[in-house]
């Protein structure tokens, strides 16, 4: 999760199994929010993102 460009908070390399992560970050002043999913370092094939439920509070 990137605010502004800076990263906020993070999963880390998530694999088949592994139970979903809750992230928390603090958006005060933050202008632009980027939800960013990368290739793991092994390419493209099969990765995906789920944000089922995602919230932002104010």
């Amino acid at each position: 999760m990137l605010g502004d460009g800076k990263e906020l908070a993070g999963t880390g390399v998530m694999t088949a199994g592994l139970l979903a992560r809750q992230l928390t970050a603090d958006l005060g002043g933050v202008r632009v929010l980027d939800l960013v999913v990368t290739d793991g370092g092994d390419g493209t094939d099969s990765d995906r993102a789920d944000r089922a439920n995602a919230t932002i509070t104010c």
